[in-house]
C-alpha cells in the first residue's frame, strides 16, 4: 500500500510517500502503526482520543474516508491512501 504525505505531515515524517508493507487491515489500524513509526506528533494529528482528528483529511484511492466508514475503511494492498492537514487561510 502506498501513504503518501502532504504539507505538515511531509515535514513530520520527513517523506512525501512510504510503501506500507504491514498489516493494517483498516485505516485506524494503518494510522496507529504510523504513529508508531513517526511518534506523538504524528499521532496528535491525525487521533483525538480513539477518533479521527478534525486536522486530518484521509483519502483512499481518491475518496475522502468520511464517505466511506471513516476510522473503519477497509484497506487493501494495492490501496493509494492520502493524509493532509486540514488547511486555512484565504
Amino acid at each position: 500500500m502506498l501513504v503518501k504525505f502532504f504539507a505538515t505531515f511531509r515535514q513530520i515524517t520527513k517523506e512525501k510517500q512510504f510503501d506500507y508493507r504491514g498489516s493494517a487491515g483498516n485505516v485506524k489500524e494503518l494510522l496507529e502503526e504510523l504513529s508508531t513509526i513517526y511518534g506523538e506528533n504524528f499521532r496528535s494529528m491525525v487521533f483525538n482520543g480513539e477518533e479521527l482528528s478534525h486536522q486530518v483529511i484521509i483519502l483512499v484511492n481518491g475518496i475522502h474516508v468520511a464517505h466511506l466508514k471513516g476510522k473503519d475503511t477497509e484497506l487493501q494492498p494495492q490501496d493509494i491512501v492520502n493524509i493532509f492537514p486540514v488547511l486555512a487561510g484565504g
